[in-house]
């Protein structure tokens, strides 16, 4: 007999089945079913209760009182290069598995250069270019460049097919283009 797709109940379908991070598959209806059980069963004591709305009163509460200075604390300078640093390191290791040292021997063999058009990235940090099918990194790319890439949809067809048509209509000193048609300008009309 098949294994069955579905929940382990056999009530839900595959539809309803996700996986989750670590591995496991998990049937939605069946969960939320679960935790209204085990929530009817271990009701929040009284005492838990009170606590909860207590500090969501409270952190509200003080926010209105010092709202001001709570403003003006996420606005400090340090606190906002902390913050930016986290988002960086964070979103490093989420999305490419880097860490910010990784990241920075990257740069440095690169020689601080974008891996393709090799400018020197001045306002920006270089962006890390992924396979998006492998998820492996393959260099630093200035933010053009990696627009590029994206939009020709990381196609080396349609990049060749580019470089080509550049090639074959760009202008030259004795080629002008008008729409599509090559034609010829003498030196003696100019």
């Amino acid at each position: 007999m098949p294994a069955h797709k579905g929940c382990q109940k056999r009530i839900h379908g595959l539809d309803s089945v996700v996986t989750r991070p670590n591995g496991r598959k998990l049937c939605l209806p069946c969960h939320r079913i679960a935790t209204k059980k085990y929530q009817i069963a271990h009701p929040k004591t009284e005492y838990q209760h009170r606590r909860y709305l207590l500090l969501k009163g409270t952190e509200k509460d003080y926010y209105a009182t010092h709202r001001q200075q709570v403003l003006a604390k996420r606005k400090h300078p340090n606190v906002r290069l902390r913050i930016v640093a986290y988002q960086r390191r964070y979103n490093l290791k989420r999305l490419f598995g880097l860490t910010v040292e990784e990241y920075d021997l990257l740069f440095a063999l690169q020689g601080g250069m974008c891996a393709i058009c090799s400018e020197k990235s001045v306002k920006k940090r270089l962006a890390v270019d992924h396979d998006h099918m492998t998820g492996r990194v393959r260099g630093l790319l200035c933010e053009a460049c990696n627009q590029t890439l994206g939009k020709m949809r990381e196609n080396p067809y349609f990049l060749r097919q580019a470089a080509l048509y550049l090639e074959n209509y760009a202008v030259s000193k004795n080629k002008a283009v008008t729409f599509g048609s090559v034609s010829p300008i003498d030196d003696d009309d100019q």
